[in-house]
């Protein structure tokens, strides 16, 4: 994960970076910041963006409630169930 914050610009970027097993971690601290803050991840930040596991949460928390809505569809949390859901469906017949 990254941060962005210039005193020059008023601008708040987070970009979630890729690498299979940091989605778990990443989901983990998005977490932590929406308890801290009190507020979506989404509202915390004029930007999220991310590349390969780090875009899904990217797209996740920005992925409006409906059209035209600033209210996200999705919680930190509620990403992180779906996450384990989907691992957990995935890899059992594996084991």
């Amino acid at each position: 994960m990254a941060f962005l914050k210039s005193d020059d610009i008023d601008y708040r970027a987070l970009y979630l970076g890729g690498g299979s097993v940091h989605g778990i971690a990443q989901a983990q601290v998005l977490i932590f910041l929406e308890d801290l803050a009190g507020i979506p991840v989404a509202w915390q930040y004029d930007m999220l963006a991310g590349d390969s596991i780090g875009s899904t949460p990217a797209a996740a928390l920005n992925m409006p409630v409906e059209p035209g809505s600033n209210i996200p569809k999705f919680s930190a949390r509620q990403y992180n169930e779906m996450l384990i859901q989907i691992a957990q469906e995935t890899f059992e017949p594996y084991r």
